[in-house]
C-alpha cells in the first residue's frame, strides 16, 4: 500500500487463479485518522493548552523542548540518522513531525526506548506527541534539578 493515509489491516485471504504463478492476496484495510485531538485526553495542563491548539501546538511545544534537552551536535547525528524533519508545508506535518519526534526521542531518551514500539504504534498524533513531551519535561526537569 502507498500514499500518505494510516490503515489497519483487517481479514486476510488468498484465492488460487489459473495461470497465476501464486495466489492472488487480498486484505481488508481501514483508514483511520491520527490527527483527531480529541482521541488522546492531555496529560497535564501544558499539555493541555498546546493540545487545544491542535496536533501544531503540541509539535511546536515538542519541538522546543528537544531543542532545549538535545545539543546541536547531538541534533544533527539525529538529522544524520533519521533524516530531515517533514518539511513546514506539508500537508501532514503534524503526523510526520510527531514520528520524526518521536524516533528521536526514542534514540535520545532510554524512557522513549523502553516505551518505543507503543509509542510508534499508536493511531493517535496528539497521543504520541504527549508522551513525548511527558518524557522531554522530565528531562528538562533532571536537568535543571
Amino acid at each position: 500500500m502507498v500514499g500518505t493515509r494510516r490503515f489497519t489491516l483487517g481479514r486476510q485471504w488468498e484465492d488460487k487463479c489459473e495461470g497465476c504463478p501464486e495466489p492472488l492476496h487480498y486484505t481488508d484495510a481501514t483508514y483511520f485518522n491520527d490527527s483527531d485531538v480529541k482521541s488522546a485526553a492531555p496529560a497535564d495542563g501544558a499539555a493541555a493548552g498546546a493540545a487545544g491548539a491542535g496536533a501544531v501546538g503540541l509539535v511546536k511545544e515538542v519541538l522546543r523542548l528537544h531543542h532545549a534537552t538535545t545539543s546541536t551536535q547531538r541534533h544533527n547525528e539525529i538529522v544524520e540518522q533519521l533524516g530531515d524533519p517533514p518539511p513546514a508545508h506539508s500537508r501532514d506535518r503534524g503526523y510526520g513531525m510527531s514520528m520524526w519526534l518521536a524516533s528521536a526521542c526514542v534514540a535520545l531518551h532510554e524512557a522513549c526506548k523502553v516505551q518505543a514500539g507503543d509509542l510508534l504504534a499508536t493511531r493517535s498524533t496528539a497521543g504520541r506527541l504527549e508522551r513525548v513531551l511527558k518524557v522531554l519535561k522530565a528531562e528538562i526537569a533532571k536537568k535543571y534539578s
